[in-house]
């Protein structure tokens, strides 16, 4: 920007000083031209009046001595007096370009004849062709003079702005902007502008870095409490090898039922949680289309449910893909009515599953209230998740429902294996360009660790451990490679760990096995 700017106004300045200098140009030679014309014409009534004189005195052979000093000037080419009869010719006569006097004599006066000066026309081009040179040269030096002023100025007003640009540029996740110095004098705006960026810059860090605490708070809880819930789970599955009533069994059922619903449940909350704090990542890989909603419907304890549909080949993340089923099937089993059927169909990119029951349908309040959390029918939060899951993985839920026609939901999902994505995490700009033309035909080099199919971290970089300490809590993490010699990075989750950059070769043989 700063170069544009820059550009613009030497191109500004150059044209405004060349007119200025053309219109200088042009008067002063409109001056010089009537200076000059007007002196001539002085000349020639000079000569008119001592022709006269030497007329009315007999001496005509002085005339051609005066003709020589008219010819002396660089305004007259040449002289031609006529006078008594007496001609005298000096210098280049014509009839082009003359100024004529009449020679008067005597008392009463009477006209003896006439001056003729034939103006130099050359000399007068050459003198305007040095005034026109001499111009142009100094509106030249002016322009030079004023597009090194105004470059020093706008250099000295606008690099805050460069500098505060390539901060921003150069910013990593969780890092806040560095100082950037203001000149002295600089504008108040630009002053402003700097200062609440790097406002805004400490307050996003500060918001980053409780959020961060949140979410390792969240990782914790989560990690208990599922510690908890599979000592449950483990219990039931105990009790069901115990002589029991059949009603007794039939408890031991619906409470696994219940657990796993609560297990979702659970893990549908803490997937929001990590959302709603910028740390979801989605792990696709291959997948059934039909085989993963059957276990979907499994797990969730209905075997009511009617699948259909071919097995097709899906590129999603089979966890979070089959918690968004469960949802929108247990909403259909339990509001809805009838026989609920699930279909499957993998088309132009998308998986696509279609829950429909054949209950007595919503109204379109209802519809408008299905994805509020509490609010909702069944006044739950299972549709909300479902679609909060959805719009994370890049897909949608679309809902067609009528009173007594019963409801249609369909889930759509990117289902194409994209091509990989490679986190770079560093606060080296160099080190970042570096990576990204050794591994660039790899993948797409990003500088988001979420959704990343692979993530390449900087183990200089200060943000390095606080990261690694917060991944894989949920779910298994992409492949990281650390970049350091440091064998403390694969404890801390790290699947390799590359020397340094120069060992580029290695690094991409790893990238490859990595992603498969």
């Amino acid at each position: 920007m700063r170069r544009k700017i820059l550009i613009t106004a030497a191109l500004g300045v150059a044209i405004a000083t060349l007119l200025s200098g053309a219109l200088i140009s042009g008067v002063m030679t409109l001056l010089i031209d009537r200076i000059t014309l007007d002196e001539a014409k002085a000349t020639v009534s000079s000569i008119a009046r001592r022709a006269g004189s030497i007329a009315g005195l007999g001496a005509v052979d002085l005339l051609e001595e005066v003709a020589r000093d008219a010819v002396s000037l660089p305004s007259i080419a040449g002289i031609e007096i006529t006078v008594l009869g007496i001609t005298v010719k000096v210098g280049k006569t014509g009839k082009w370009e003359r100024i004529e006097q009449p020679i008067v004599i005597g008392t009463p006066p009477i006209t003896a004849g006439t001056v003729a000066a034939t103006l130099d026309r050359h000399a007068w081009r050459e003198a305007m062709t040095i005034i026109w040179m001499a111009g142009l040269g100094i509106a030249g030096t002016i322009t030079v003079l004023c597009w090194m002023v105004m470059a020093w100025y706008l250099d000295r007003t606008l690099r805050p702005l460069a500098d505060l640009s390539r901060a921003v540029r150069n910013i990593s996740p969780g890092e806040a902007i560095g100082h950037v110095a203001l000149p002295p004098g600089a504008p108040k705006e630009i002053t402003d502008l700097v200062e609440a960026v790097q406002d805004m810059s400490r307050a996003v860090q500060k918001a980053m870095a409780s959020s961060h605490r949140k979410s390792m708070e969240i990782a914790a809880v989560s990690h208990d409490v599922r510690n908890h819930m599979q000592g449950l789970a483990l219990f039931l599955e105990e009790a069901e090898g115990l002589p029991l009533p059949e009603v007794s069994r039939k408890d031991l059922v619906a409470a696994k039922r219940h657990l796993v619903q609560v297990k979702a449940l659970f893990s549908d909350a803490i997937d929001v949680a990590r959302i709603e704090s910028g740390m979801f990542i989605v792990h696709p890989h291959g997948v059934r289309a039909k085989s993963l909603v059957e276990e979907a419907v499994k797990e969730i304890g209905l075997g009511d449910v009617k699948i259909m549909g071919e097995d097709a080949a899906a590129w999603v993340d089979p966890e979070k893909t089959k918690r968004i089923v469960g949802n929108i099937v247990i909403n259909a089993e339990r509001h809805g009515g009838g026989q609920v059927m699930v279909e499957t169909e993998v088309r132009q990119g998308f998986l696509h599953v279609t829950v429909t029951d054949e209950g007595e349908g919503m109204s379109e309040q209802e519809l408008q209230e299905l994805f509020t959390p509490f609010k909702g029918r069944g006044s739950g939060i299972g549709m909300a998740i479902a679609r909060e899951l959805a719009e994370a993985m890049g897909g949608k839920i679309d809902v067609e429902s009528a009173p007594g026609e019963g409801t249609r939901v369909r889930l759509s999902l990117p289902a194409e294996r994209p091509r990989a994505t490679i986190a770079v995490l560093t606060g080296n700009e160099d080190l970042r360009s570096r990576l990204s033309r050794i591994l660039g035909d790899l993948g797409e080099i990003s500088r988001n660790p979420a959704n990343a199919d692979l993530i390449v971290i900087d183990g200089e970089w200060p943000g390095a451990e606080s990261f690694l300490a917060g991944v894989g809590h949920d779910a298994p993490p992409p492949p990281i490679i650390a970049i350091s010699g440091d064998k403390r990075w694969i404890a801390m989750g790290a699947r390799s760990i590359i020397p340094s950059v120069e060992h580029a070769m290695a690094l991409r043989r790893q990238v490859r096995v990595l992603l498969g």
